[in-house]
């Protein structure tokens, strides 16, 4: 919003002070002129102002504007020197309520208090004799504009006290007409639905020309459905249109009336208006947490651009992987034709490995399909293991039976969540009754190795409950050590993309992390914004 200021005309002696004032009661608030030459530098305090001094020729129409905002406009020829073109100006400001009240400017009128925006004390500089001829103007900045103010003459008694008299009406000020042309299109095209302090059927509207991009609040005043549903050719199309969406998914998704006749014109005197009454009901400026809510969201959705070509390479860096079992058995020679001829085999999974894989190799040890047609003591029997605990998913099971040299992969048991077998689909597997048996499961989780073992006598029919827990490659190494187990290796390790895997996690992770807290960034607009690692 421009800067708004009260035009006031000198046009009497040029020593004196002017101050923007306003009655206490608010009932008849004004602005005060010059008084007499008597009116100088000696007043209580003043010396504590700063000075602002300033050549001109008085030939020529002069714009002089002080460091305090103020702004004076001297024609040619309004001031008189007594011979020669050039004139200084020495001036002193007080627009802060505490240097007026540290330079003792009283501001008052018959007795009754008066409160002031600020005063001016616009003077010959020393040494030499002016005199005014015609009218100077003085425009003094303030925060808003009261349309009530008037022009108060001051005189200084003897104690250097002023007094404000003889109210008169303000010079006309374009500015107060805006507003006020402002204020009507407020009331008859917005008050209906926005307050300026409080929302009513739509947001509360104080500061709003701060707090928006003037481009884009104009295009959404004239026609908000198309922010909120671009693709026609126009601003619309040509920004990002999540802010009106995220508005219309805020106030019930109702569209804004749209007002395609209001000019720029009518627009700037509306807003001004706005922004106008937010100072003067003395409104803080809000903290927008929707904007911010929707920039972070901006910026989350500009990451999420980088996220489907980073899932595209963790798969493809997955897929080089392999399977995370990596399983060479050495069965004695003439022993790979052997085979029982079952009707159904329990399927096992191949699962993909990620960040780990599992190196498993045997010398002379067999599947149950080959040795176990012609062992002693087997029986036909039934053995489900049952995953527990947080840590189940994808898991590889095995069995190991070391008396007769067993080593045997297990797979899901159709139908029964979290149960695994090792031979038929229903469980059933021949055991050797009595012989110390070994459950192992091994997989990866939360990018964590896990691991479980038990062991067991088998019997002719029992249930393993097993719940895996993190563990990492050393650990679960020496764990494996302590079998003892002769001719098999078993050896956790990182997989071969482990490292890139890793390094793309991270990148998705910190893509994850813009993601503001307590803002909803998909306002009506669908995004799969969640990925996990499998």
């Amino acid at each position: 919003m421009r800067n708004l200021y009260l035009p006031l005309l000198i046009t009497v002696s040029l020593s004196g002070f002017l101050s923007s004032c306003g009655r206490i009661d608010r009932s008849a608030s004004g602005t005060a002129s010059g008084t007499p030459g008597a009116l100088k530098t000696s007043l209580p305090g003043t010396d504590s102002l700063p000075l602002f001094s300033v050549d001109l020729d008085i030939t020529k129409d002069t714009v002089i504007h002080t460091p305090g905002g103020a702004i004076l406009h001297v024609p040619a020829g309004a001031i008189e020197t007594g011979g020669g073109p050039r004139a200084r100006l020495v001036i002193k400001e007080a627009f802060r309520m505490g240097e007026i009240v540290r330079a003792g400017l009283f501001t008052s009128s018959d007795g009754k208090p008066l409160s002031s925006g600020g005063m001016i004390d616009i003077e010959a500089a020393a040494g030499q004799t002016l005199r005014i001829t015609q009218s100077i103007g003085v425009s003094i900045p303030t925060p808003f504009i009261d349309t009530n103010m008037q022009l108060y003459k001051g005189a200084v008694d003897d104690k250097g006290r002023i007094n404000w008299t003889d109210p008169q009406p303000l010079p006309a000020n374009p500015q107060a007409t805006v507003l006020s042309r402002g204020g009507g299109l407020f009331q008859h095209h917005c008050a209906s639905c926005h307050g300026i302090d409080k929302p009513v059927t739509g947001p509360a509207l104080a500061y709003i020309s701060r707090l928006r991009d003037k481009k884009w609040l104009y295009a959404f005043t004239r026609n908000n459905e198309s922010l909120i549903y671009p693709g026609e050719a126009g601003y619309g199309a040509d920004m990002n249109a999540g802010y009106a969406r995220c508005l219309f998914e805020q106030y019930n998704k109702t569209p804004m009336t749209s007002f395609p006749l209001l000019t720029d014109a009518d627009l700037d005197a509306l807003y001004s208006y706005i922004d106008q009454e937010s100072v003067r009901r003395g409104l803080p400026v809000p903290d927008d947490h929707f904007k911010k809510c929707y920039d972070s969201c901006s910026s989350y959705r500009r990451a999420l651009v980088r996220m489907d070509s980073l899932r595209e390479r963790r798969q493809a860096l997955i897929a080089r992987n392999g399977t995370g079992i990596k399983l060479k058995r050495h069965l004695p020679p003439g022993s790979n034709s052997l085979d029982t001829g079952r009707l159904s085999k329990i399927g096992i999974p191949e699962y993909r490995s990620v960040y780990y894989q599992f190196k498993i190799e045997s010398f002379g040890w067999y599947n149950i399909d080959i040795l176990l047609r012609n062992t002693d003591r087997v029986k036909k029997s039934e053995l489900i293991v049952r995953m527990q605990g947080t840590y189940h998913r994808e898991i590889n099971v095995f069995l190991v039976i070391p008396s007769v040299r067993v080593f045997q992969r297990g797979g899901p048991i159709p139908g029964k969540k979290d149960c695994f077998g090792f031979y038929m689909e229903d469980g059933k597997i021949p055991l050797p009754q009595g012989a110390t048996c070994w459950i192992l499961a091994t997989g990866e989780q939360d990018e964590q190795l896990v691991f479980s073992m038990e062991s067991f006598s088998a019997i002719e029919s029992q249930s393993i409950d097993l719940s895996p827990a993190p563990i990492n490659k050393s650990q679960f190494n020496a764990r494996i050590r302590t079998l003892d187990w002769q001719e098999i290796t078993l050896q956790a390790m990182d997989s071969d993309n482990a490292d890139s895997i890793r390094q793309t996690d991270r990148q998705m992770r910190d893509i994850e992390a813009l993601k503001p807290k307590n803002c909803d960034c998909n306002c009506g607009m669908k995004l799969d914004t969640t990925w996990s690692p499998k």
